[in-house]
């Protein structure tokens, strides 16, 4: 994996990766609230889900998820746990948002009855499905890859996956302005398009 990313990177992008070992924590990049709305090709939009944050720290076998406050997440999700660890064999740190849906819609109500529960059978036993969506990928295989643009570590986020169906392990899917505009999906003012804007050039920011 380290061979095809030094290999596929610009001369430029190489200098941005720093070989380093797999951090125990991350600081999560945080939304802010934007009231003015916009569309812009150099940005991304995706769609925003009512979940909880989590960093998946995956190296070998060991999983460990964590909230965006550093609090352990294995317990509350264990199908994801053994999902990501049965599935991944490098060393990475994936960001993303674990959601349970009610109908078509992510459903923040439904994942509180998983959300504080400690004991894994317990939460297997509620009978609420949950899936982990990824967003974006910190590190992979040695190397700290937050100074690449945001468009090529979704790149090697879905790479990762490429050959895998996991049903509850989900990639985000993350669409330009030309592409909402021939799918006719601008809707200003109307909560149903709430969205999550990233720039497609973008670092990641702690």
């Amino acid at each position: 994996m380290t061979t095809d990313i030094l290999q596929k990177l610009s001369k430029e992008d190489q200098t941005k990766i720093v070989r380093t070992n797999e951090p125990d924590w991350t600081e999560p990049m945080l939304a802010y609230l934007e009231h003015n709305l916009f569309f812009d090709k150099n940005w991304f939009y995706e769609r925003k889900f009512d979940g909880e944050r989590c960093l998946a720290f995956i190296k070998g076998n060991e999983v460990r998820l964590r909230s965006r406050n550093n609090k352990p997440l294995n317990a509350s999700y264990p199908e994801i746990q053994q999902a990501l660890g049965s599935s991944i064999n490098t060393s990475c740190i994936l960001d993303g948002e674990v959601v349970a849906f009610k109908g078509n819609n992510t459903s923040f109500e439904k994942l509180q009855q998983r959300m504080q529960l400690r004991d894994k059978q317990e939460a297997m036993h509620t009978g609420i499905a949950v899936y982990y969506y990824i967003f974006d990928i910190l590190y992979l295989d040695h190397y700290d890859i937050t100074r690449l643009p945001l468009k090529t570590r979704k790149k090697y986020s879905k790479q990762l996956f490429l050959s895998k169906a996991i049903f509850v392990i989900r990639l985000i899917v993350s669409i330009t302005v030309s592409s909402i505009i021939n799918m006719h999906m601008i809707m200003a003012g109307k909560a149903s398009c709430a969205r999550i804007r990233r720039a497609r050039t973008s670092m990641f920011a702690r």
